[in-house]
């Protein structure tokens, strides 16, 4: 017996073997950083990159990455990103367009890249996903009143019926769950709320799909804000399970009936929902910590352990006394000069390009700031690269006297500092870490907080 459960073991471990994927692409962007970007869960959306390299002088590029089950990424060229599903030991090759930089004040606000797949082995499954989103949202928006604003839900079944005609009789199961959890979000937006009964129908009883982005986002679509939302959770009594062990918070929760004889699934909403509460003004952080961390260490579900860790990473991610995201800039002499050497002052950080006019008035509002704050703060302006002349000139012309840096081929500082528009403004603190990040504007308040983390 003990013999046969080995090979048994032996046969599910070959079966889980990862195996290589291929990426080969051409594009528009030649020279530029190109990577394959993972969630590794949809509960925390902390990030991993897998693999990285840089297009040639042509925009052309390959990568290789090794993964065990069919995945969702990212494909991130530069700062852009289009998202693709792949699927162990295939070959893909990809065309990428990437928008050339307009008058958006953002990287993050830009026209989306475009990711076309000329050649893949993969048995058509990037395909069909494209083909499900494409009707899906085509249905969308010319039923958008319906939808929305007269709840037709009967309408759904027109949508189903399009997607079927254009699937083959036969696809993977990552397509079948992808197709049945993406019309079910869209039932859970028309019909306005949940019943019991039709989360029962939709989850319970079967394996949660961890890896499947609709599965989860469903999950998040239904049980978001569950316990602060539902009336069998009063705020207080929450606040005291908190307070108690995990089995205690645990128990207060599968109070609610619906979640009886639902472990799994029981968890995975706690840890939604402590996710949520973290930055909830009215629950101590120190308490869900601990529950996250009793989470990491008592769960016993494998899926869960992880994304406890995981989530105390991203909540805890740029907080104050955190450690600042290294970085080495240059400034017009082309001086390289690190956040390691800036240290013994406060920094303020502040991102910007050419092209946003609030940029250029922000560096007028400094420019009293630096006169009041020089003596505690290292002020540093980072520029985009493709505007760092004319911020020069910009400098120069109006008798701008702090740091001015080219941000370069250092694209990652922006996601680094989760710079999501321009101007921002990051406080650093004396010893390295973060004092606020993001801070406001100079006209919103900064002054007081460069007043109150001065000495600290």
């Amino acid at each position: 017996m003990i013999r046969f459960l080995n090979i048994l073991f032996l046969l599910f471990s070959f079966q889980m073997h990862a195996a290589t994927v291929i990426i080969k692409g051409e594009s528009n962007a030649p020279n530029q950083m190109v990577r394959v970007i993972i969630q590794k869960d949809y509960v925390s959306y902390l990030e991993q990159t897998l693999a990285n390299s840089k297009t040639d002088s042509q925009g052309k590029f390959e990568l290789h990455i090794d993964i065990e089950q069919i995945t969702s990424v990212q494909i991130a060229l530069g700062l852009d990103r289009a998202e693709i599903v792949l699927k162990p030991g295939s070959t893909y090759r990809f065309k990428i367009s990437q928008p050339k930089n307009g008058a958006s004040t953002s990287y993050f606000e830009k026209e989306s890249i475009q990711l076309i797949v000329l050649e893949s082995n993969d048995g058509g499954i990037q395909k069909q996903i494209d083909d499900i989103n494409m009707i899906f949202n085509a249905f969308v928006m010319q039923h958008f009143n319906d939808l929305y604003h007269n709840r037709r839900v009967d309408l759904l079944d027109s949508l189903k019926q399009a997607i079927d005609v254009r699937l083959p009789a036969k696809v993977d199961g990552f397509v079948t769950d992808y197709n049945t959890f993406k019309q079910a979000t869209l039932l859970q937006t028309v019909r306005s709320r949940s019943s019991d009964q039709w989360i029962k129908n939709m989850f319970f009883g079967k394996p949660i799909v961890y890896s499947n982005p609709e599965y989860m986002n469903l999950v998040n679509e239904v049980f978001r804000d569950y316990f602060i939302s539902n009336r069998r959770y009063q705020s207080e009594a929450l606040k005291q399970a908190m307070e108690s062990s995990l089995t205690g918070f645990v128990g207060y929760i599968t109070n609610n009936l619906l979640f009886n004889n639902q472990p799994q699934f029981c968890e995975l909403v706690c840890l939604l929902n402590l996710r949520d509460l973290y930055f909830n003004v009215e629950y101590d952080k120190e308490r869900i910590l601990n529950l996250l961390n009793q989470f990491q260490q008592q769960s016993l579900f494998a899926e869960h352990k992880q994304m406890a860790a995981n989530i105390i990473l991203e909540v805890k991610y740029l907080e104050y006394k955190s450690v600042a995201p290294a970085f080495q800039l240059k400034n017009a002499a082309n001086k390289v000069v690190s956040g390691e050497q800036l240290k013994g002052k406060g920094i303020l950080l502040n991102f910007i390009q050419d092209s946003c006019q609030a940029c250029l008035s922000g560096l007028n509002d400094m420019k009293n700031l630096y006169d009041s704050f020089k003596e505690d703060y290292t002020f540093i302006t980072i520029s985009t690269a493709d505007g760092f002349n004319n911020s020069a000139k910009y400098f120069k012309n109006n008798n701008l006297n702090w740091m001015l840096f080219n941000l370069g081929e250092d694209i990652l500082m922006l996601e680094a500092y989760r710079v999501k528009t321009f101007p921002e403004y990051i406080i650093l603190l004396k010893d390295g870490t973060i004092g606020m990040a993001p801070a406001p504007q100079p006209g919103q308040n900064l002054v007081y907080h460069l007043n109150r983390l001065r000495r600290q």
